[in-house]
């Protein structure tokens, strides 16, 4: 049986989705036979998360220097002999990749960035524009697994049925990720309440909203249905149900893509540019700009012309489908168990 070890970091700054990418990776892995252990810094709402999702956690020291960092994984990696070691965090650099490498037969890094020499056996970049980036093996023996194909889902959207577009929009999404440091989420609701369409409203708060009251508050200002809902497990079930989104430029936009669900995404970090700019080019979504520069009377207007189109959300729908069908996981289990078990 096969020993594996996540390195991954999440939190309220950083978010969740590094953390949910390697979740659902880890859980091909484990029902394929793997013992799989995670280890990230120190957040006690990670670790939970973590541990519900049925796996064991070891936590580093909050703001632990990098090399203390590398001396602490590796040494977990020697005490439980692993054969295959996970890597998803900016914070870890080649060198720190090239010392991993020398303890385990297979290395593995989720990557968005490509901003350093992989001495990896596999790179993973789901992301629309990944082929664009220079990405360098300093081995010459690392394969590059980039785009969509690879998108790093939950099982749950691996074979999802046939969508169906509404001609009428009941149900709009908003949802930002794990975390609502800007605080949009109010200011969205508020922006969704001027719109004069008939239609309900989901909100997803994520691990670390910090900012639920002026939500709710929000909410009761607004004349439409407002429904709650506290880190779901079934993103699936959510999305089909919406018939389009409000959201932030992370792993979400992949997981909309796969429903079928048009979105309206807004950048909320950098490292989303070109990932949100890409799916805007393609098709699936409709990029307003930044979630720090919303313009109400821009976002009401782009929401409206998009909930009145339906010939535009059906093609939406479709583009989305067309590229993200969701077995970006079982595409990589399946080159992981060519690498063997590494013994």
């Amino acid at each position: 049986m096969a020993e594996a070890i996540v390195r991954v970091d999440g939190g309220s700054n950083i978010g969740m989705g590094h953390v949910q990418r390697c979740l659902a990776l880890g859980s091909k892995l484990k029902k394929n036979g793997a013992e799989v252990l995670f280890i990230c810094q120190k957040d006690e709402a990670i670790r939970k998360k973590i541990e519900q999702e049925g796996f064991e956690v070891v936590a580093l020291r909050n703001n632990i220097e990098l090399k203390e960092d590398l001396r602490d994984t590796m040494n977990t990696i020697k005490n439980h002999a692993a054969d295959i070691v996970i890597t998803d965090s900016y914070a870890l650099d080649g060198r720190y990749l090239a010392e991993v490498k020398k303890l385990v037969p297979l290395l593995i890094s989720i990557d968005d960035l490509a901003n350093t020499s992989f001495p990896s056996d596999i790179v993973i970049n789901q992301n629309l524009h990944a082929k664009d980036l220079n990405y360098r093996s300093s081995t010459g023996k690392t394969k590059f697994l980039l785009g969509p194909e690879y998108a790093l889902l939950r099982e749950e959207f691996s074979n999802l049925s046939k969508r169906r577009v509404n001609e009428k929009v009941e149900n709009i999404l908003i949802t930002l990720g794990g975390a609502d440091p800007l605080n949009l989420t109010p200011e969205i609701l508020i922006i969704s309440g001027k719109i004069s369409r008939d239609f309900n409203i989901t909100v997803i708060m994520g691990l670390f909203f910090e900012n639920k009251s002026e939500i709710k508050k929000a909410s009761r200002r607004i004349g439409k249905k407002v429904e709650f809902i506290y880190d779901s497990h079934e993103m699936s079930k959510i999305m089909f149900a919406s018939d389009l989104a409000i959201t932030g430029g992370g792993t979400t936009l992949y997981e909309l893509a796969a429903s079928g669900t048009p979105a309206i995404s807004f950048c909320l970090a950098e490292n989303q540019r070109k990932n949100v700019q890409g799916l805007n080019d393609y098709g699936t979504l409709i990029n307003p700009g930044w979630g720090t520069e919303i313009d109400g009377v821009e976002l009401r207007e782009k929401v409206t012309k998009l909930i009145d189109d339906f010939s535009s959300r059906a093609r939406m729908s479709r583009l989305g489908r067309e590229l993200v069908d969701g077995r970006g996981i079982e595409r990589i289990s399946k080159i992981i168990e060519t690498y063997g078990d590494g013994r």
